[in-house]
Formats: structure tokens, C-alpha cells, sequence
């Protein structure tokens, strides 16, 4: 069966609030180089691929994080941070992680979008 639609699947990094902003010096501003922007991230995944692509995914998570589930973060996953601070003290699993995700993504087609915007301005 043909499926004729996608899934378009969407993340934020940081906060889009400028409040934060108004009460720093330009110069405290610029020297809070990861408040600075707002981004909206996100891939399209062809619906004919999304249910591979979901299955592959569970399959990684169950056997990296033995049956829990925490959603894929690629930067907490990265600098093994916030709900992946557990990778920290497992070096081997977590280079094993982001060489199965890295596979995973060259594995499947999707289409990255990604709009960023600078608060400051």
C-alpha cells in the first residue's frame, strides 16, 4: 500500500522568551552564547518510511536502555546531559549509541528543516 502523506516531527532548542533578555547589558548578552538563539528543528519523514523508522528506533532504545523509554535528545544524548547523564559513567554504551543513531539516520530518507533565530536582534 502506497502511503501519499509525512510526518513532519518538530523540536525546540532553548526558550523563544526575550524577558531573560531585557535585563542583561548587551555585553552580559553576548556573552551568553547558548541563550542567544531560538531554534525550531525538525525532519520529514515519508509516511511510507515512519513505521521502519519508529520500529528501528524502539529496537535501539530497548537494547541501549534495557526496556525504559526516554525520547531521542541528540545533545543531551551528546554531552550526556539532563535524562542521558547516565552515559557519562557508561563511555562504551554511550559511543554505541550515537554510532547506532548515526547509522540509523543514514539509513532512512528525511528532509531536515530548521529555522534559528537571534533574540538579541
Amino acid at each position: 500500500m502506497k502511503v501519499a502523506y509525512d510526518f513532519l516531527c518538530l523540536d525546540e532548542r532553548d526558550s523563544p522568551n526575550l524577558a531573560e533578555l531585557r535585563k542583561l547589558s548587551r555585553k552580559e548578552i553576548k556573552s551568553r552564547k547558548n541563550k542567544r538563539h531560538f531554534g525550531l528543528c525538525g525532519v520529514i519523514v515519508p509516511g511510507a518510511n515512519y513505521p521502519d523508522l519508529n520500529i528501528e528506533g524502539r529496537k535501539l532504545q530497548s537494547k541501549i536502555l534495557k526496556g525504559r523509554y526516554l525520547p531521542f535528545h541528540y545533545v543531551d544524548i551528546l554531552n550526556a546531559s539532563d535524562k542521558w547523564a547516565f552515559l557519562g559513567a557508561d563511555r562504551p554504551r554511550h559511543e554505541s549509541l550515537k554510532m547506532r543513531l548515526n547509522n540509523l539516520v543514514k539509513e532512512f530518507p528525511f528532509k531536515i528543516v530548521a529555522s534559528f533565530v537571534c533574540k538579541e536582534q
